[in-house]
């Protein structure tokens, strides 16, 4: 969805995709340094799509004090990743989606402290690793040789979606075009 809304991100993935690996070879994690636009896209989608907008429910095991607040043993903690995500201290822009918002000033990657989609602390996800790694090798793979926009006819997409324990996409259409691979 946000690739369709965002065709010029998109089309820059693509060209520095097919740059880096051409038509004909598969990413690899031994391509990431190569593809920092492509990465940092793949990255932007993940607070921006926010399908887990308050995480998981934690509770403390015993006292604790966290930002001058005490919280006694038994608490009930929940992260707001919906706050986290639009918090303008932490995200040079968190009001759009913006690939910048993991590029430095020399267009190298860099993920923001601010980033968590996969929770906070000890018990964070522990499928992290994987997920990452096959979010940019499918994602990139995809964008290497397919062109994903709306049907000329189809009614403007809501990307607020629909919030409940997790939050999804209403239905939408899409056209998957095959890219010319003979450049």
């Amino acid at each position: 969805l946000f690739l369709i809304q965002n065709p010029d991100v998109q089309e820059r993935c693509h060209e520095e995709t097919v740059q880096v690996l051409g038509y004909d070879r598969l990413p690899s994690m031994d391509d990431r340094d190569r593809l920092p636009y492509t990465l940092a896209t793949v990255h932007e989608i993940q607070p921006c799509g926010n399908i887990t907008p308050v995480g998981l429910v934690h509770e403390t095991i015993q006292p604790t004090k966290l930002h001058g607040y005490d919280l006694p043993q038994g608490t009930v903690v929940m992260a707001n990743y919906t706050a986290i995500f639009s918090n303008k201290e932490h995200w040079k822009h968190p009001d759009t989606f913006n690939p910048e918002n993991f590029l430095d000033e020399n267009g190298c990657f860099s993920k923001p402290e601010s980033f968590v989609p996969f929770s906070l602390g000890p018990r964070s996800c522990l499928g992290e690793s994987l997920a990452r790694t096959e979010l940019l090798l499918f994602i990139t793979s995809l964008i290497q040789r397919i062109n994903f926009s709306s049907p000329p006819d189809a009614k403007p997409i809501d990307m607020d979606g629909i919030v409940g324990i997790v939050r999804y996409p209403q239905t939408f259409s899409i056209i998957c075009g095959s890219r010319d691979t003979k450049k």
